[in-house]
């Protein structure tokens, strides 16, 4: 996937598609070098955007589409856990297929909050915000092993919830990628740690161990850091390593 970096006009073009959609979800293209509208499909076009195909497959016939962009919409004075414009599990699984940048903004019907992109390019390891499935923690251990270790990681799809299930989320999926439990005393540079935080019954969070006594992990509102891993000990459910068989 090629990284996307909207210029001006097309911010503009798609503002104004949003705004106008407004209660509806907006959609459309990057292609031939401008933002072009694509028909909401949608039954349901106030919660979720379906483009419309035989549009979409007209705008591919004639020129290569180099991104996806669709509004998330918020009613004035609801309260809501997360900001409106993280993408949904459904976001994440549809890009994954589309396998191009997707961009996601959120609108009261008064302006448009900032992208949030998906597929757009690897941040940095360390600085990064955190965004569920974009940049959260296992999103941080994926993108420093392949980084790091060349290895890419699968696809795991999560929602808002994935955190606060009694399901193991995290022992499952890592267990999938080929990953294997070690003792506390051998690991090394390039384990992970999972970690319990709160009054949960699985693990709930990730790091990876990239130094004598540090790890380096991406925490709910906090920018991406290290930190000292003795500082996490008791919290520590599992000391996992990459089995490379």
């Amino acid at each position: 996937m090629r990284n996307v970096e909207l210029s001006l006009q097309q911010k503009i073009d798609f503002r104004d598609h949003v705004l106008e959609s407004y209660p509806n979800e907006a959609c459309g293209v990057i292609a031939d070098g401008r933002y072009q509208r694509l028909t909401n499909t949608s039954r349901r076009a106030t919660i979720e955007a379906k483009p419309d195909m035989r549009e979409w497959i007209a705008i591919e016939q004639k020129s290569h589409i180099d991104a996806f962009l669709h509004s998330h919409c918020s009613q004035p004075g609801q309260v809501y856990k997360w900001p409106r414009n993280w993408p949904s599990a459904t976001d994440l699984e549809s890009q994954h297929e589309m396998q191009i940048p997707w961009g996601i903004v959120s609108t009261c019907g008064e302006g448009i909050s900032d992208f949030v992109w998906i597929g757009n390019g690897t941040q940095p390891i360390l600085g990064r915000d955190y965004v569920i499935g974009v940049s959260d923690c296992f999103n941080l251990v994926s993108d420093w092993f392949l980084l790091n270790k060349q290895v890419q990681l699968g696809f795991h799809s999560r929602d808002e919830q994935w955190m606060d299930s009694d399901y193991d989320w995290f022992e499952s999926r890592f267990k999938a990628e080929g990953f294997v439990e070690i003792q506390a005393n051998e690991y090394q540079v390039g384990d992970v740690v999972l970690i319990r935080i709160g009054n949960r019954k699985h693990a709930n969070h990730c790091a990876v161990i990239t130094d004598t006594n540090q790890i380096t992990h991406q925490l709910f509102k906090r920018f991406s850091s290290t930190d000292r891993l003795d500082r996490w000990q008791k919290l520590v459910t599992h000391y996992l390593r990459f089995n490379h068989a």
